[in-house]
């Protein structure tokens, strides 16, 4: 895979393109920005977990730029060009990204060009410092945009019935 924008960018339209064609759910592309996914899940504690390698498939979200990037991390936004070829060519070591886990959700603190370009590289982990929040109802992966409405309901639902781990977890 190359890491020049254009491709990557190329990349993320040509998925948009076949996503429309083949009918797919709207928000399939969509990043998954981490406020509303909190609201929907609600809020328990939060533990910083320190630094380690993170999975790339697992970043799916983001803190604070839905608009700029797909749910896999290809530039949404002709803008960001710059940005990215000024970190394609830097020999420099970069600090590790900043990510918030919602169980195995990764979202996008600080260091998203980092996330797209090694995504576009092909690898499969980035070094991050790791903030955990654990969650009312329960957060998945695949979780997009359209489950949102539902994992408000199981919410709600939990909030009022508490049920044992084993039983919520279906231990």
């Amino acid at each position: 895979m190359g890491d020049s924008f254009g491709s990557a960018w190329w990349r993320g339209y040509a998925a948009q393109l076949k996503a429309i064609a083949e009918a797919r759910r709207p928000d399939h592309l969509a990043i998954m920005p981490l406020g509303e996914t909190l609201k929907a899940l609600g809020k328990q504690t939060e533990v910083d977990e320190g630094v380690y390698d993170v999975p790339l498939e697992g970043i799916v979200g983001t803190v604070a730029r839905a608009g700029d990037f797909d749910r896999e991390f290809r530039p949404r936004n002709r803008a960001l060009r710059d940005r990215w070829d000024r970190l394609t060519r830097t020999s420099a070591d970069l600090p590790p990204v900043r990510l918030v886990r919602l169980s195995d959700m990764f979202f996008v603190d600080d260091g998203h060009h980092r996330v797209a370009i090694a995504r576009a590289r092909g690898a499969t982990t980035i070094r991050a410092r790791v903030r955990w929040i654990s969650t009312v109802a329960c957060a998945l992966r695949c979780l997009t945009l359209a489950d949102l409405p539902s994992k408000t309901a199981e919410r709600m639902f939990l909030e009022r019935v508490p049920l044992p781990d084993d039983v919520r977890l279906g231990l």
